[in-house]
């Protein structure tokens, strides 16, 4: 189809997932040779929805769902395995976010993406960034990085988290930038075995100065 007749449908299109789409919205003039006694409104409103569905690009349809889950929760960042309305809206996000890292969404696409509220593209560093931003809660509070293992806070296990990144560096699998952050905060240790250990020595040390 042509790109204004397009546009009629993908608007159409997108009004369907919005829930807007009625029997009274007009479809773009399209001509049918319909063999008679089957020309009646219901057979009609059924043809009309599946040429606009083979027609038209279901992204609209996913993208009004995605305006609906933002307008429901206040933001766009929707886990992976996220259903909603029965949708797998999680797995179409991180698909547009796969595609945006590929070159493959167009402009347009992008645009609409962007608009949103808290629209992510690098969902990873967003959740790296969110973590880190809790152990910064936690230092302000305990004046140290030491976490304890399983320690959690609002739902996260914090003490995990730490261990795991102390597991990526040793692995060389955590970044210099990301390196500095955790070497900076006051009480980080890279291994915490020895720093317990280090820790049990310099109380038997006092304890022995002290007698």
């Amino acid at each position: 189809h042509d790109e204004e007749f397009g546009l009629q449908l993908d608007m159409i299109r997108r009004r369907q997932g919005t829930s807007e789409l009625s029997s009274t919205t007009s479809m773009p003039k399209i001509e049918l040779l319909i063999p008679e006694g089957l020309f009646d409104q219901r057979f009609i409103e059924s043809i009309s929805l599946n040429i606009l569905k083979m027609v038209t690009d279901s992204w609209e349809v996913m993208y009004a769902a995605l305006l609906r889950f933002v307008e429901k929760e206040g933001h766009a960042i929707v886990p992976q395995k996220e259903k909603f309305e029965g949708l797998s809206l999680g797995g179409w996000v991180s698909n547009q976010r796969n595609n945006f890292k590929a070159g493959h969404l167009s402009p347009e696409r992008i645009s609409k993406l962007n608009e949103l509220e808290a629209w992510i593209w690098n969902f990873e560093k967003y959740r790296w960034d969110s973590k880190f931003t809790a152990l910064l809660a936690y230092v302000e509070e305990h004046g140290h990085a030491q976490v304890p293992g399983g320690y959690e806070i609002n739902g996260l296990t914090l003490g995990n988290w730490v261990a795991g990144r102390r597991t990526d560096f040793k692995k060389g699998k955590l970044s210099p930038e990301r390196t500095s952050k955790l070497d900076d905060l006051p009480g980080w240790v890279w291994d915490a075995k020895d720093a317990r250990w280090e820790a049990m020595f310099q109380h038997v040390v006092d304890h022995v100065e002290r007698e």
